[in-house]
């Protein structure tokens, strides 16, 4: 649930500045001029790197994106230190996807109200995941996402009340409160004029199988840690897959047979890493999931519910299923590893 903050009294926060501390350089002795160098020196590289980032005064219509419609308010910054006056109980997934900063920025034209969000988050990735997480769909899975495939930087999603969009390492949203049809080209325009304000993004670094068909439109999600994962399902405390910063991706999959599972896709940089994660998952497996059959292909388990579970190596991955009704096939030694194309 969102707060609205137009009630409260606004913060002055800078937007781009570049602060700097001075710390003593301990015991020996350096003159007036050899520390203005310094300190000159370290203001130009910071400045630097904050320029290179685009202010909300470039990346945020000013207004006139159809006729009539004006800024209402000024625009709001929120950095991760104060992210949670902004969201209520959602913040968490959000950090824990790599937050930096948001904008947010109300247009009104008479009693009619839009407002705009948008966050930099700390890489493509994360930026997808967060477009995911608020119900953002595959681009080529026809369930009103434009875009060419799951390697298209820009992906869209709409309907009367939102718009999601995101490009490299944003995520945008287009709010309508009263989900008033006849504002959706009001909508539209606004999204299309931020997107077309943001430098060129790049593709998201995820595990090669995204875009494949048998994901169940508008259930893939990505994890980075337990609180994303958590909300699927319980493996272990902490980072049980050894994530170490990166992405897994999880969804509903249609099985050949017709049936739909939970099926979790872990990308490691080789088969070492994924041999090693086998392992360590294998150890930490939660208390309540009992092992039932296990080599170094991988485990079947059961769970309290009287479901089963299995993981699997295939090639430089781990494939795990859940909530299976009936109880998998043993498991196969890796001794000529499947490729992705033939896992489960």
């Amino acid at each position: 649930m969102r707060v609205d903050l137009r009630s409260r009294p606004a913060e002055e926060r800078p937007v781009g500045g570049v602060s700097v501390t001075r710390r003593s350089a301990g015991p020996v002795e350096q003159g007036p001029s050899f520390r203005a160098f310094t300190l000159s020196a370290v203001c130009l590289v910071l400045a630097g790197i904050a320029s290179a980032l685009p202010g909300p005064g470039v990346m945020i219509p000013s207004g006139g994106f159809v006729k009539g419609w004006k800024k209402d308010g000024p625009v709001r910054r929120f950095v991760p230190s104060d992210l949670t006056w902004h969201i209520n109980g959602g913040a968490e997934l959000v950090l824990e996807f790599g937050f930096e900063e948001l904008f947010v920025q109300h247009y009104s034209l008479g009693d009619t109200d839009l407002s705009l969000e948008l966050y930099r988050m700390q890489s493509p990735e994360a930026s997808l995941g967060l477009y995911l997480s608020r119900g953002g769909v595959l681009p080529d899975s026809g369930s009103g996402a434009s875009g060419k495939d799951a390697s298209d930087p820009e992906w869209i999603t709409r309907n009367p009340s939102q718009w999601l969009a995101r490009r490299g390492p944003y995520f945008l949203t287009v709010e309508n409160p009263g989900g008033d049809r006849a504002l959706e080209p009001v909508m539209e325009a606004l999204m299309r004029e931020s997107l077309s304000r943001l430098p060129s993004g790049e593709p998201a670094a995820i595990p090669g199988d995204l875009g494949r068909r048998e994901w169940i439109p508008g259930s893939v999600r990505l994890f980075r840690g337990p609180v994303a994962l958590e909300a699927a399902y319980t493996f272990g405390t902490g980072d049980v897959f050894g994530l170490s910063g990166g992405f897994g991706v999880y969804g509903g999959w249609r099985c050949p047979d017709g049936s739909v599972v939970t099926r979790f896709h872990i990308s490691y940089p080789g088969e070492a890493g994924v041999a090693a994660a086998l392992e360590a998952l294998q150890a930490r497996l939660d208390p309540s999931l009992r092992l039932i059959d296990a080599n170094d292909g991988g485990f079947v388990f059961s769970d309290y519910a009287g479901e089963y579970g299995d993981v699997r190596r295939a090639g430089q991955s781990l494939i795990v299923r859940v909530h299976l009704k009936e109880k998998p096939a043993p498991m196969r030694k890796p001794d000529h590893p499947k490729t992705e194309k033939e896992d489960p």
